[in-house]
């Protein structure tokens, strides 16, 4: 897994501190709670996962890169919308993952 240095978050969120950066990288997932995916390939824009799911091998070996964190699922999905209105707000187009790029350039891993 690779954590953008630029991670959204949802409405309900607060400015992630260092320490539960932290604690998501050691896999110490909040219950319940959502992570928003570049994905690997295919037509989706962004992937949502439960982040219970990142503990499974086959994801914490993947190397995708979180670019969100939101506690319900439909808090991930009002906040992948948002993530397409800001690319859209602020460059005038809809090419998600370039943004994401150029957001994410410095991912710690």
């Amino acid at each position: 897994m690779i954590f953008n240095r630029y991670l959204f978050l949802g409405p309900g969120g607060k400015e992630p501190r260092p320490g539960k950066i932290r604690k998501l990288k050691a896999e110490h997932l909040p219950a319940g709670s959502y992570v928003l995916l570049v994905p690997d390939d295919g037509p989706d824009v962004l992937e949502i996962m439960q982040a219970a799911l990142l503990k499974l091998p086959v994801n914490r070996d993947s190397g995708k890169r979180i670019v969100g964190i939101a506690r319900t699922k439909e808090e991930a999905c009002d906040l992948a919308s948002a993530i397409a209105a800001e690319v859209y707000r602020e460059t005038g187009g809809t090419d998600v993952l370039s943004y994401l790029d150029a957001l994410g350039a410095e991912a710690c891993p």
